[in-house]
């Protein structure tokens, strides 16, 4: 069920506030359309956004974008959200921008009336059709005596009039003790919700306070963003990133997974502000949760900026900076998290990391080095890895030297077999062979003529062991006679490297 409200016209050069009335909990139903005019032309929609700000009765910052309906036509549709359904009344503002960066704001502000609803969904109301009634008797023990069938009372409600008379007494009897039934369940899960969240917090933020000296696992916003990881223990930590942001939508984003949709997660940052007003916000499902630094926090020290959101989805970026303003902002970041719950604890780590400039172990691996580009690392395969000036080298697990002997041939070949613990590194095997000794014959004038040992192929896998092929020669010619040319046996070296 949808409700579409009449085109509202937007006159950009107008400042006559445009008036929606509505009531809280009617999400998914209400939609307004607004249709952007100039003085003299449609404002053309096409390859432009439209988003809408503001901060509803709760003093929630609200940033939502408007779907593009028909954008020769200027009209652009916006779907009342919880965000908005706060009772109260509440002011808030249009804007446009496009691909080139161009902005436009209309002067008029769009003032959302959200009256209470009077439907209270966790009250027990008798009615007609009993349904309400039923599923809160079928909680509470002490009143199963009251037999309520619920489906026969909707198919004939006139002859269960007498039952339902005879039954209202009963029903009021029992309401204090429904009352303090449901109180008691209620004290005891939020009780076990306390407890639950007191001792198992997480983290959702990598690497939150920059411990290893630069903004690993985080992302520019904006690639003209200014930013350094600099020494800073005035939070106790080994470092902080400071920003400047010049525009809108500048700074540092990263994307958190394993979200569960529909639960409450808060999102907060401690920054210390030198100029500007920047803050926090997350993309919730197409969706903008944000807030900001107030000034009456104060410059120059730490301060904590933080929002609580429902999630919509479970993985979504995160940001940190200019968030809805084009002014100058500088600051510095640190004790970034992100936690389900909306209680306000202090900060605690990622657990499931550890970062320091010299030693750094998380989801991907292990890398500890000098910190300077020269490190040891564990790769996808459980490999180790060495590392400087970005060229990698696998450390040698294995090492297995051999000689053998090669039959006489042109050329004789022969397979050597490896031990058994080289099949499972065989993708990080390495081999080669040589000659072994000097061939000549004695009982004439013979010298070598033709003498090598190579790789005949690649190493390949047969009945659980890894073979390596090789093939040699070991030709001598008759000094009296050069057409005199003898095949003879040849010794090689392997050596395997995995």
């Amino acid at each position: 069920m949808q409700y579409l409200e009449p085109p509202r016209k937007v006159y950009i050069n107008r400042d006559d506030p445009i008036e929606i009335r509505a009531v809280e909990h009617d999400i998914k139903s209400r939609f307004i359309d607004f249709k952007f005019l100039g003085a003299i032309n449609i404002i053309d929609l096409t390859y432009s956004t439209v988003r809408i700000y503001g901060t509803n009765p709760k003093r929630f910052s609200v940033f939502d974008e408007l779907t593009i309906v028909d954008g020769k036509k200027g009209i652009a549709r916006l779907e009342l959200t919880d965000d908005f359904l706060i009772p109260g009344s509440a002011e808030y503002q249009l804007t446009i921008s496009d691909s080139t960066g161009s902005h436009l704001t209309p002067l008029c502000l769009v003032k959302l009336i959200i009256s209470e609803s009077l439907v209270d969904t966790e009250a027990i109301q008798s009615s007609n059709k009993f349904t309400a009634l039923d599923k809160a008797l079928q909680k509470v023990d002490k009143i199963n005596e009251i037999d309520v069938r619920s489906k026969e009372n909707s198919n004939n409600i006139k002859e269960h009039d007498s039952f339902m008379r005879e039954n209202r007494a009963k029903i009021g009897e029992n309401k204090a003790l429904t009352d303090k039934a449901f109180t008691d369940v209620k004290k005891t899960i939020n009780d076990f919700k306390n407890e639950v969240h007191e001792t198992s917090y997480y983290n959702y933020i990598s690497n939150p306070n920059f411990d290893t000296g630069d903004y690993k696992n985080w992302e520019l916003w904006d690639g003209t963003t200014s930013y350094s990881v600099q020494p800073d223990t005035s939070l106790s930590h080994s470092y902080s990133l400071k920003l400047q942001c010049s525009k809108r939508s500048q700074g540092i984003t990263q994307t958190v997974k394993g979200l569960q949709y529909g639960k409450t997660y808060t999102f907060k940052a401690k920054l210390k502000v030198e100029e500007g007003t920047p803050g926090l916000m997350v993309r919730n499902d197409n969706q903008w949760d944000g807030s900001l630094f107030k000034v009456d926090q104060g410059y120059n020290k730490w301060v904590e900026v933080s929002l609580t959101f429902m999630a919509r989805e479970g993985t979504m970026p995160v940001y940190i900076g200019n968030v809805s303003t084009s002014t100058v902002s500088t600051f510095w970041v640190s004790e970034v998290m992100l936690y389900e719950g909306s209680l306000d604890i202090p900060f605690i780590d990622n657990l499931k990391e550890l970062y320091t400039r010299n030693f750094q172990v998380d989801k991907t691996g292990i890398v500890w080095g000098d910190g300077n580009g020269t490190y040891s690392n564990t790769n996808d395969k459980g490999e180790l890895e060495y590392v400087t000036e970005g060229i990698y080298n696998k450390y040698v697990a294995l090492k297995y030297i051999a000689a053998f002997s090669i039959p006489a041939g042109n050329p004789g070949t022969v397979n050597v077999k490896l031990p058994k613990e080289f099949t499972k590194r065989k993708n990080s095997l390495a081999w080669g062979v040589v000659p072994k000794g000097y061939y000549y014959n004695t009982s004439g004038n013979f010298f070598p003529f033709h003498v090598a040992v190579n790789v005949a192929g690649e190493a390949y896998e047969q009945d659980g062991y890894m073979y390596c092929p090789v093939e040699g020669y070991c030709r001598i010619q008759n000094g009296n006679n050069d057409g005199d040319v003898q095949p003879q046996s040849i010794n090689g070296v392997l050596i395997a490297l995995a």
